[in-house]
């Protein structure tokens, strides 16, 4: 088999691939322990804060923030997590396209 064939068909097969990361998130995710400041709530009377979930990430230039309810908390942290696998994944599509654009080079 030819190189430039067994890359085509790995490539072919990353792309297949990138259908299961068709709900990623771009970003990161945090927990934080916070105060609410409610008067009569166990963390102004005990100190024990409550957990909160954030996700910041990035559209047109601009930093956004938003704090996740903790029923969709582990959605969103796995979905954050799954853009560092699809972004592996694009590199090497990226390498392959350079490999096999290098290769039509040296045919000319």
């Amino acid at each position: 088999m030819k190189p430039d064939q067994a890359l085509l068909r790995e490539r072919s097969k990353l792309m297949r691939e990138l259908l299961r990361y068709r709900e990623s998130l771009p970003g990161s995710f945090s927990e934080r322990r916070i105060t609410c400041g409610k008067p009569n709530c166990i963390c102004m009377r005990e100190g024990k804060r409550h957990r909160a979930y954030q996700w910041t990430y990035r559209l047109k230039k601009k930093t956004v923030g938003k704090m996740v309810p903790a029923s969709h908390a582990q959605i969103v942290k796995e979905r954050v997590a799954m853009n560092k696998d699809l972004k592996a994944i694009l590199a090497r599509i990226y390498e392959i396209n350079i490999a096999l654009l290098y290769e039509e080079w040296k045919k000319e």
